[in-house]
């Protein structure tokens, strides 16, 4: 019996003492020089002015390459997808500094997933009316007149 109770006791003190146990994140799937960030440089223009260009920070890491690889030289990890989103954003200094967030559309959610909840058959925004006889019926708005018959 005291066999059993020592094991018991070893068992569970290992099984917490491995609940604690943090493993660190996984480094691999991220180059160690990739950076998700972007900086403002200073370059010289043609006309000898110089201005701020923003430019993605994988960019700016050196790219090694080995002796035996006689290719073009190729761009650092993740550079290509950091100037594509770059090229792609609305507005420039989101990149550097977001926006906040709008308010949740919650009210009109929450409403429909109740009346689908109760069944209630409401029409949905922007479809067709449906009468009590089941024809179906234009949508009309606030703004539309009916056009009177001569």
């Amino acid at each position: 019996m005291r066999k059993l109770v020592l094991t018991f006791a070893a068992l569970s003190s290992a099984a917490l003492l491995s609940a604690c146990y943090e493993t660190p994140p996984e480094t691999s799937l991220v180059p160690q020089d990739y950076s998700p960030n972007y900086t403002h440089l200073r370059v010289a223009s043609e006309d000898g002015r110089t201005k701020k260009v923003l430019v993605p920070e994988a960019c700016l890491a050196v790219e090694k390459q080995s002796p035996a690889d006689d290719g073009p030289p190729r761009l650092p990890p993740g550079c290509a997808n950091n100037y594509n989103l770059q090229r792609m954003v609305e507005r420039k200094r989101d990149l550097t500094k977001g926006r906040p967030l709008s308010p949740a559309a919650a009210a009109p959610v929450s409403r429909a997933a109740q009346n689908y909840i109760d069944g209630k058959k409401e029409p949905a925004l922007g479809g067709d009316v449906r009468s009590t006889d089941g024809a179906t019926q234009a949508p009309t708005t606030t703004s539309e007149t009916p056009v009177q018959q001569r």
